[in-house]
């Protein structure tokens, strides 16, 4: 029916439109269900609402303030409110550029600031996906985006003109690791994969080696040499491994056996090194 329609005050016109495309879409075809979804996801009593069998809220909690944490607990304050609703995360995401790298992944960034961390939204995706995932009331949940694309107005995370929601490039060339967070988690295919590797510039002293695997705990190495199986991490389809590291370049690789193959990832660490060229 529609999609955030509400622009300053003016709700009553919105409404009883709603109201009447549902009336009329339900006399045109009654087997369909309608929906609608609005983006006052913290306004559970709002009058743009429930109006149509399913309701949808585009939900950015995490971006456009506060923290990834804070959706589970928001779902489940509305499904107490609201039992009988079946609702959709009809929107989620953040932006990451793949060219900014950042060990915080626990402040979020301002939404229209230049600094857009990758490794940031890929901690938004696991948080929020997950909670999602334990919930099975909720009828659906999609992605925004799974493109960079252009909005001609916006300069924002380092690229004037662009919105970095996407799990792939704006070019469709580079993968950025939220995408693998997502194929392991719903590929019927064998998935193993490196997470970080373009925030390969640390410093000298501990530091947390993950991969997405859904073929069980992945062997990790280091220059060639077995760290053993790597633990499960907070989320499904995630381990890590913190290993202590000297200044220099070292080979990060994973390797795992599915069926009659061995699968392996890698990619090059540097610490207190320059990346080579």
């Amino acid at each position: 029916m529609h999609n955030e329609v509400l622009k300053n005050n003016i709700v009553s016109q919105p409404v009883n439109l709603t109201i009447k495309l549902n009336n009329l879409a339900k006399t045109l075809d009654p087997s369909r269900y309608t929906v609608s979804v609005s983006n006052l996801w913290w306004l559970f009593n709002h009058r743009i609402h429930q109006h149509t069998d399913l309701q949808g809220f585009n939900q950015y909690t995490g971006w456009y303030g506060g923290k990834p944490e804070e959706l589970s607990k928001w779902i489940n304050n509305y499904h107490t409110a609201k039992p009988d609703i079946r609702f959709s995360i009809s929107e989620y995401g953040a932006g990451g550029n793949i060219y900014q790298q950042s060990n915080d992944i626990q402040t979020t960034p301002d939404p229209k600031c230049q600094f857009f961390p990758e490794p940031y939204m890929t901690h938004y995706h696991e948080v929020t996906y997950s909670a999602i995932k334990r919930n099975p009331f909720i009828w659906g949940s999609y992605v925004w985006n799974m493109f960079d694309f252009s909005v001609p107005e916006w300069d924002r995370g380092g690229i004037k003109g662009r919105n970095h929601k996407g799990l792939i490039t704006y070019d469709r060339k580079t993968k950025k690791d939220a995408f693998f967070w997502y194929k392991a988690n719903w590929s019927d295919e064998p998935v193993l994969y490196l997470v970080g590797r373009r925030n390969n510039q640390q410093k000298k002293g501990k530091f947390k080696i993950s991969a997405y695997s859904n073929i069980g705990a992945p062997e990790l190495f280091i220059d060639g040499k077995s760290m053993g199986k790597m633990g499960e991490d907070n989320f499904d389809v995630k381990y890590s491994k913190e290993i202590s590291f000297k200044k220099g370049k070292h080979l990060i690789e994973v390797k795992q056996k599915h069926k009659e193959t061995v699968l392996n990832d890698s990619y090059i660490l540097y610490i207190e090194k320059k990346i080579e060229k």
